[in-house]
């Protein structure tokens, strides 16, 4: 591939890279790939992915904060929304009220403080948390941040709950 891109002084810019002709980088790229698929993470991903994205929708209706779950193999975001009842939309607007980002920060913080899940707040503004375990991840995995994500959204929906915890 690299004598294909690279074949003349004309291409010789064509494509940049740090590991660009390195016999160890090659080496361990097809060692990646023969893990890839000797031990079909690909379809561990999906499997375990669509695990955890049942489970997280499960809990949707019993959590007014959550709108929704998406998923793409091991890639998965909750998106949350003002809730209904009184108790728990006056938190959810006097928490927006001081800072939009804190609401999110309240359900990343407890898992990983209290559950050592590290997950991330989706982006500025935004009431998304996004979970993007490991390949290798197995099903001991997935019910053990379900059951974290469980609690979490359990003590969320305590006014006040963990969201002044972190103010």
């Amino acid at each position: 591939i690299w004598r294909r891109t690279f074949s003349g002084m004309d291409r010789a810019i064509v494509h940049s890279s740090t590991f660009h002709m390195g016999a160890l980088a090659m080496t361990a790229g097809l060692a990646v790939l023969e893990v890839l698929d000797e031990e079909r993470l690909a379809s561990n991903a999906e499997r375990i992915g669509g695990r955890i994205a049942k489970g997280l929708r499960a809990m949707a209706s019993r959590f007014e904060f959550i709108r929704e779950i998406r998923q793409r193999g091991l890639m998965l975001a909750v998106e949350f929304k003002r809730p209904v009842s009184f108790g728990l939309r006056t938190g959810w607007d006097l928490v927006h009220a001081m800072d939009r980002n804190l609401f999110a920060q309240a359900v990343t913080m407890p898992l990983l403080a209290d559950h050592r899940i590290l997950c991330q707040v989706a982006g500025h503004d935004q009431d998304t948390v996004k979970f993007t375990p490991p390949l290798t991840v197995n099903d001991s995995d997935a019910s053990w941040l379900l059951d974290a994500f469980e609690r979490v959204m359990e003590r969320l929906h305590r006014f006040p709950g963990p969201a002044f915890d972190v103010l």
